[in-house]
C-alpha cells in the first residue's frame, strides 16, 4: 500500500498524501492532496522523518533528502529526476 508520492510537475516539486490513515506531514502540519515542497521542507510519514533538499538550485533534475527514524539514524534518500515519481 502507498502512502504518499513526491513528484516533478511543472517546475515544482509535490507531495501527495494518498488519504494515508495517519498522514502525511509537512513542517509537522498534516496535508491533504497535493502540497509544493521547498528546499528544507521537513516531511514526516509515521515515525519517519525526511528533509527535504534542493542540491542545485540550477538543475531540479535531481534532489537529495536525509532520512531519519526515532533510533537516530540518519541516511541520504535520493529522489528521481523531474519524469519520475517516489512512493512511500
Amino acid at each position: 500500500r502507498r502512502h504518499c508520492e513526491i513528484s516533478f510537475r511543472d517546475g515544482e516539486w509535490i507531495i501527495r498524501d494518498f488519504e494515508s490513515r495517519n498522514g502525511t506531514f509537512v513542517n509537522e502540519q498534516p496535508i491533504r492532496g497535493s502540497v509544493g515542497l521547498r528546499s528544507g521542507d521537513m516531511i514526516r510519514i509515521a515515525l519517519v522523518k525526511i528533509q527535504f533538499t534542493i542540491v542545485n538550485t540550477g538543475d531540479t533534475a535531481s534532489s537529495v533528502s536525509t532520512y531519519s527514524d526515532d533510533s537516530g539514524l540518519r541516511s541520504p534518500a535520493v529522489l528521481p529526476g523531474p519524469s519520475d515519481s517516489a512512493y512511500w
